[in-house]
């Protein structure tokens, strides 16, 4: 049996993006490891807080990650532990993100590792989840569906200014997910990821909006006021019972930051700050710097009136919901707080750049002025 010849290729392609996307994904998971990684025990949030639920408040409330680690650990066997202890305490790869100095043991370095995998897995699926958004957005433009979710991956840690969670790449998973089930009518998909999305995270709520946008004008206003108020009630209960549930965690340090960021903002030296994300020494501009905002804004506005409706609509009202939230409770330029407006951020990207390209001809390339066609 031969393969047709026009099968090459489709194989060539199929296992060069899973390459190239599994490699995007290596950069990203290192880049947050190398950072902060899991915050080991630091003493409000980190890991060990984190995987026994006494994080201090709103930490603790962000369960999912915990409960699929210590589900899983549940299921292995003891003698499991003791064939892997060589590899888990001394061998692994890994270990050069741990902090080994605390308390450590095989247990915990399973659960790290875990962490770890799962993750990656969480990234690795959100790669291809951002690719099928953009076909959808953008059908027939087989390039840019390819190469366009790379491109946002490798560029995803200049929001790792100030670290990440173990509940950002989920999050970002069960967002496009979850808009990705909207566009697709798939209801059943749809109601799976949204308790997730809540579970791991309250902000996942904001999926609800979503459905409200992208559908107001699809559904009669009975039935939608029907999705809308079950999803409320589920995102809700979810809120309220974990709400009940960690109580007796501790509160945090600073809840209003809003005058801190504002004298961030304000301050002139702001604007010119980098920070050494990919390798030490040689730093790329925070979210603040003067390069990031000019590059970001001209991403959003170039030829808004031209961008696609659905990246339009998840973007102006959620993006004006987060804009106090971010000023109250995130931490400077921490944009990676404005996780749920990233889908929206990335297809108005996709949109400028692919314009600006395709404006290019050979002449504006090579820098020579356009030939006249009657000379």
């Amino acid at each position: 049996m031969t393969l047709k010849s026009d099968s090459w290729p489709r194989i060539f392609r199929r296992l060069f993006l899973i390459l190239l996307y599994y490699v995007a994904c290596l950069v990203v998971l290192n880049t947050y490891m190398d950072r902060h990684g899991f915050r080991g025990y630091e003493d409000r949030y980190g890991f060990a807080k984190m995987m026994d639920y006494t994080a201090e408040k709103p930490f603790c409330y962000r369960v999912l990650t915990p409960l699929v680690v210590n589900g899983i650990m549940e299921l292995i066997p003891d003698r499991s532990f003791v064939k892997l202890e060589k590899d888990l305490l001394h061998d692994s790869g890994f270990l050069r993100y741990a902090d080994t100095t605390g308390v450590w043991d095989v247990k915990i370095s399973a659960r790290q590792h875990l962490t770890y995998l799962y993750l990656f897995l969480c990234l690795f699926a959100a790669v291809f989840f951002l690719r099928y958004l953009t076909g959808l957005v953008y059908p027939g433009n087989a390039a840019l569906m390819d190469f366009a979710p790379v491109i946002a991956f490798l560029l995803y840690p200049l929001t790792f200014a100030h670290g990440t969670h173990m509940y950002d790449f989920p999050e970002l998973l069960f967002l496009l997910a979850g808009i990705i089930f909207i566009l697709k009518n798939n209801r059943l998909g749809y109601y799976l990821v949204l308790p997730l999305a809540v579970i791991n995270k309250e902000t996942g709520a904001i999926l609800a909006l979503f459905f409200l946008l992208l559908k107001y004008k699809e559904i009669s206003r009975p039935r939608l006021m029907v999705h809308l108020a079950v999803q409320l009630i589920i995102a809700a209960g979810i809120i309220i019972y974990l709400r009940v549930l960690f109580s007796d965690n501790p509160e945090p340090m600073l809840a209003n930051r809003l005058w801190s960021n504002l004298l961030f903002w304000v301050n002139p030296k702001s604007y010119i700050k980098v920070y050494e994300s990919y390798a030490p020494l040689l730093g790329v501009p925070r979210p603040a710097n003067l390069i990031f905002l000019f590059l970001a804004g001209f991403a959003v506005l170039y030829k808004w009136r031209e961008k696609p409706d659905i990246a339009r609509k998840l973007l102006i009202i959620p993006g004006l919901v987060m804009i106090p939230l971010f000023l109250y409770y995130g931490y400077r330029d921490e944009i990676r707080v404005f996780a749920p407006i990233f889908p929206a951020f990335y297809l108005c990207a996709v949109h400028t750049v692919s314009t600006v390209y395709r404006g290019l001809t050979p002449e504006k390339i090579a820098g020579r002025a356009p030939r006249d066609p009657a000379s």
